[in-house]
C-alpha cells in the first residue's frame, strides 16, 4: 500500500503515522508520501494519525500481490 497524507488544503503532512491496527506502521516523508508493507489481503482497516491533526481510518480493499494506492 502506498499513498500521500494531505491536510484539508492539499498540503503534504510529513511525519504522520500510517498503519494497520496491531500490525505494521510507517511514517510519511517530507512530500507526505508513505509506503506501508506488508499489508494482508482483504478489507483492511488502515489508520493515519499525527499530533495536532484529526485521527482518521478507512477500510481499504487490498488485493493479494498488488499495490493499492490510498491517500489520506
Amino acid at each position: 500500500m502506498d499513498g500521500y497524507v494531505f491536510n484539508y488544503y492539499g498540503l503534504a503532512i510529513a511525519g504522520a503515522t500510517v498503519g494497520v491496527e496491531g500490525g505494521t506502521t510507517t511514517t510519511s516523508g517530507p512530500s507526505g508520501y508513505y509506503v506501508l508493507e506488508p499489508v494482508n489481503a482483504g478489507q483492511t482497516e488502515v489508520f493515519c494519525a499525527k499530533e495536532g491533526y484529526n485521527w482518521t481510518s478507512a477500510i481499504v480493499p487490498v488485493v493479494a500481490g498488488d499495490t493499492v494506492h490510498y491517500d489520506f
